[in-house]
């Protein structure tokens, strides 16, 4: 599809596009929002209302999710600089909006016994404890992996591939969240990284994005099979939208930091913002306990 061929008209009008497979996905969303408003909606065993911007946040995320992946530009994904803006929407938006809305605390808060136990378990598991409190894999894992799809042979086979199309786009999306949510750090999850160390890895998306889009436009014969116009046209909308989006998450991180832990050191017992004890592992001790669930971006 030529860049000519795109049209506002076009992206605002021809939703689900991808029929059946649009609707499962718009589905999904759409029962993940009515089962977090239904979570949100009651009270806490202390009798306390979930934030409001919470909801909204977590709404606007799936609702990007959609604009991604269900609305007309999805129609046009084909096209490299269309084709950017969902993978920044899916990885550099969404994520963050989702962990603002902290999904997790909203789970442990309105489940309970074996349920609540059984999502401790996970957030405790060793690899979940590694996948969230060490640097480097987030960087390595949030950053390389937009690089590596446009800077080899993946973009194209994506492309002629629908089962890997669909499966990239979900990595995009896990990858998002898995870098987010220890970032942002609302969630009570292992090994809680210093905030200034949180601000420092939101930041470090910056210059990685802009070497990635100064790398398509220095050596575009990597995107096979596109224009010189249509690689241009996309490593500026990886730029733009990327480096928009990368500041806005570094602020919401600064603003989410001045919230202060509260309670002992991970390692410790401590009393959950959430109702009752929960345990923490002993082997992510060094890194600060979980903020309470007040608000991150106002004081309660």
């Amino acid at each position: 599809m030529s860049y000519a061929a795109i049209s506002l008209h076009g992206i605002t009008t021809q939703w689900m596009s991808d029929g059946l497979l649009a609707w499962e996905g718009l589905a999904w969303e759409v029962a993940l929002a009515a089962l977090y408003v239904w979570a949100a909606s009651r009270r806490s065993a202390r009798g306390n209302r979930w934030p409001r911007y919470r909801t909204a946040a977590f709404l606007v995320g799936l609702a990007t999710i959609a604009v991604a992946l269900q609305s007309g530009l999805a129609a046009y994904d084909d096209v490299f600089w269309v084709h950017n803006l969902q993978h920044v929407l899916l990885m550099m938006v969404a994520p963050p909006l989702l962990a603002l809305g902290a999904p997790i605390t909203l789970a442990l808060r309105s489940t309970r016994g074996h349920a609540r136990r059984r999502l401790l378990g996970v957030l405790h598991d060793r690899s979940v404890r590694s996948a969230t409190s060490r640097p480097l894999v987030l960087v390595l894992d949030y950053n390389a992996t937009m690089a590596i799809y446009l800077l080899t042979p993946l973009y194209r086979l994506s492309l002629e591939h629908l089962g890997l199309h669909i499966a990239i786009h979900f990595y995009f999306l896990l990858c998002g969240l898995l870098f987010w949510i220890p970032i942002v750090g609302v969630d009570p999850v292992p090994g809680r990284l210093a905030p200034r160390r949180r601000i420092g890895l939101a930041a470090l998306a910056i210059p990685i994005n802009v070497g990635v889009a100064v790398a398509l436009l220095l050596h575009p014969s990597t995107v096979t099979g596109s224009s010189q116009a249509a690689i241009d046209s996309g490593a500026l909308s990886l730029l733009v939208a990327g480096t928009v989006a990368a500041l806005a998450g570094v602020l919401l991180v600064a603003l989410c930091a001045r919230a202060p832990a509260a309670g002992p050191r991970v390692g410790a017992r401590r009393r959950s913002p959430l109702g009752g004890r929960v345990p923490l592992p002993a082997g992510a001790a060094g890194h600060t306990a979980p903020p309470k669930s007040s608000d991150c971006l106002h004081r309660s």
